[in-house]
């Protein structure tokens, strides 16, 4: 009976890969380890070990790209509002039109820079979209609960001053509770894909680095 091979269901790799002996680029190969085609030589998938502080630098570009694209966005919504309101009153609406146009180069940028740094990994542009969602989603849900509150403060005017405390702080609850449940879901997914890449970044590096330095070496051996 033919045995099943032990490299089975294991995922081809997704990203640009060196062979540590003639620098082949593994990518789209199975296995563990990945037997170059080019020099025959075996690839450890985790040959090397990667320090924290290296993780963390390529997790930082990861999260900040998303959370400055939610910032661009809501830069064009509020210079767009404000333009469209300018352009009713009669007013000069056309330096936030340009603001407007300017945030979405901006978001463009980031949104590239952030696909850099993850390195087009499955899963991680999902991951953004969502981000990108939840994000606006929760910004626009307060001005909501703002609107509301400020259309049912005067049912309780008879608590003075303190119907400013109750009610902001009753709808600032009931929007927490509502957008936190997802948010704190769709951030423990980003930490598990966002680790498992930058880790595989920092891997890939070292690697190169390794075959850099042994083709320098057989260089200058006599």
């Amino acid at each position: 009976m033919p045995q099943p091979s032990p490299f089975a269901g294991l995922e081809p790799i997704a990203r640009d890969t060196v062979c540590l002996r003639c620098g082949y680029n593994l990518r789209g190969l199975s296995g563990d380890p990945v037997r170059c085609p080019e020099c025959g030589s075996l690839n450890p998938r985790d040959d090397v070990r990667v320090r924290d502080e290296e993780i963390s630098r390529e997790l930082l570009a990861m999260e900040t790209w998303p959370a400055a694209c939610v910032g661009a966005t809501l830069l064009f919504l509020a210079m767009t509002g404000l333009s469209v309101a300018l352009w009713i009153a009669g007013m000069e609406f056309r330096p936030f039109v340009i603001a407007a146009l300017a945030t979405i180069g901006l978001w463009v940028w980031g949104y590239r820079r952030y696909r850099a740094a993850c390195q087009e990994a499955p899963g991680c542009v999902d991951l953004f979209v969502r981000y990108q969602l939840t994000g606006v989603g929760a910004v626009l849900g307060l001005c909501v609960v703002g609107a509301i509150g400020f259309a049912i403060k005067n049912f309780l005017s008879f608590l003075g001053p303190l119907v400013y405390v109750v009610v902001g702080a009753s709808l600032l609850i009931v929007n927490f509770a509502v957008a936190h449940g997802p948010y704190a879901r769709l951030r423990a997914e980003m930490d598990v894909v966002q680790h498992a890449v930058a880790e595989e970044i920092v891997r890939e590096r070292f690697r190169r680095s390794i075959f850099r330095g042994a083709l320098s070496w057989k260089s200058s051996d006599p």
